[in-house]
């Protein structure tokens, strides 16, 4: 039987924030069988996926990904959500016998129901202060030198 708590969610959640800090997500977890993973706003442009609308959103068959240009974000993001908990995904179902057996349904999108999806610019790096180097010249030195030889 599919299975999946709030605490396993949340893990999964954590994870793509970590892998994907670029990228905001809807995580959450349904009837505690299934994990919907929506991707929101980001800098890449899903449009070349297979019945794209960017006012609603569009499922991603976990199956089988899409061919399209970000094809390896997708794939990561799916790898992330099959592993990113304590509970690994397995599916050992046979739809020819009516046999479902797997640890967890996923149910990946791009866009949401109301707002669709947003393509955003890449956050610009974090600039680092400058530190200015202290020069010390020959004849400072020699002083420095002399003022600690005398005091001891």
């Amino acid at each position: 039987m599919a299975y999946i708590n709030a605490q396993q969610v949340k893990q999964i959640r954590e994870s793509l924030k970590k892998e994907f800090p670029e990228i905001k997500f809807s995580v959450r977890g349904e009837n505690r069988s299934s994990v919907y993973v929506g991707i929101l706003k980001s800098p890449y442009d899903f449009s070349d996926i297979p019945h794209y609308r960017p006012d609603y959103y569009t499922n991603v068959n976990h199956f089988h990904v899409p061919d399209c240009k970000h094809r390896k974000i997708l794939e990561k993001i799916l790898k992330i959500i099959r592993t990113g908990s304590d509970r690994i995904w397995f599916d050992k179902s046979d739809s020819m016998t009516d046999y479902f057996y797997t640890a967890f349904y996923i149910h990946l999108y791009v866009g949401d129901y109301a707002k669709g999806y947003e393509v955003i610019d890449f956050p610009k790096p974090k600039k680092k202060k400058k530190t200015t180097k202290r020069v010390i010249k020959n004849n400072q030195v020699k002083k420095i030198t002399e003022d600690f030889i005398s005091s001891i």
